[in-house]
């Protein structure tokens, strides 16, 4: 989660990934963040001395456990500042029409 944060809030990746490298991966037995805090000095320091850190981890952990992706299927939105259909090209596909066996 650190790093999905670190990347909406600009921070430089060099710093994410440092503070990223000091939480134990292990998928078989996680760990999270607050326990990572409580057994790394240097990510507690990291978080006490600069507050963008600070609230970076803050919003992870508010975030740490919910679901990155909320579906399973190929679907997307499109937001812009203009119509789509001035700068996307799209295609029409029409279902098939379906017939009843009484209709035959």
């Amino acid at each position: 989660m650190l790093r999905d944060v670190g990347r909406v809030m600009q921070i430089p990746y060099g710093l994410v990934d440092r503070l990223c490298k000091l939480v134990p991966n292990n998928p078989a037995n996680p760990v999270t963040l607050k326990q990572a805090i409580e057994g790394e000095p240097t990510l507690r320091q990291l978080r006490d001395d600069d507050p963008t850190v600070a609230r970076l981890i803050d919003i992870a952990m508010k975030l740490e456990g919910l679901y990155r992706h909320a579906s399973t299927h190929a679907a997307g939105v499109v937001i812009g500042d203009r119509l789509w259909r001035s700068w996307c090209r799209s295609i029409a596909i029409r279902a098939p029409t379906c017939r009843s066996p009484s209709s035959t």
